[in-house]
């Protein structure tokens, strides 16, 4: 079973797919881990991109890049255009070489721009208020200005119809650690009875 779990930034999707992993013993794909990667792999072209400045210590700094790009649609959409059709394809890669007895979670934010709905068993959406986003938020750093970009920028934009069509669960997550954590436990259990487990 491959399950997805997606949603915008500061829902807590890496933490219901964490707690996912626990109950069912599966494997992890991080898609924000695996497009770092892809952007070390790319440093030299994305340098001449953008500039020496977005190097710190012989690597890409994430935040001096996530500034650049989130304050500028043209330079999100210059990086995305080089990064997420290797990222794609990598996770592709990626989710074959697990094996097929193994549960496959994949963390991914953008789901729905890549319009990838139909690679996953099950599309699990995490859900969470504004300000329990900006919240979680505030260990990256960034000003609250992009932080709002960066939400524009993922916001999970579906129209009702199609969000009953291509969502399986949709998490909640405004509360506490435990109170997700017994929702994603509950989640997992019917899964288990929709694979008949």
């Amino acid at each position: 079973m491959i399950i997805g779990v997606t949603g915008d930034i500061g829902t807590g999707k890496s933490t219901v797919a964490k707690f996912l992993k626990e109950f069912s013993k599966g494997e992890i794909i991080n898609v924000d881990k695996l497009g770092w990667e892809i952007l070390e792999k790319k440093k030299a072209k994305l340098i001449d991109t953008f500039g020496e400045k977005i190097i710190t210590r012989g690597k890409i700094d994430r935040k001096k890049l996530g500034k650049i790009v989130f304050n500028d649609k043209n330079k999100l959409q210059l990086l995305n255009s080089v990064i997420h059709p290797l990222l794609i394809k990598e996770l592709k890669n990626r989710i074959l070489k697990i094996p097929d007895d193994i549960l496959k979670i994949v963390d991914c934010a953008l789901v729905y721009q890549w319009e990838i709905e139909e690679w996953f068993d099950r599309l699990i959406v995490v859900t969470s208020s504004y300000e329990s986003r900006q919240k979680r938020t505030k260990r990256l750093k960034y000003n609250k200005e992009i932080i709002d970009n960066i939400m524009k920028s993922q916001i999970v934009n579906y129209g009702q119809d199609k969000c009953d069509k291509l969502v399986d669960i949709i998490i909640d997550n405004d509360s506490s650690l435990s109170a997700l954590r017994a929702k994603v436990k509950k989640v997992w259990g019917s899964l288990l009875l929709a694979i008949g487990q």
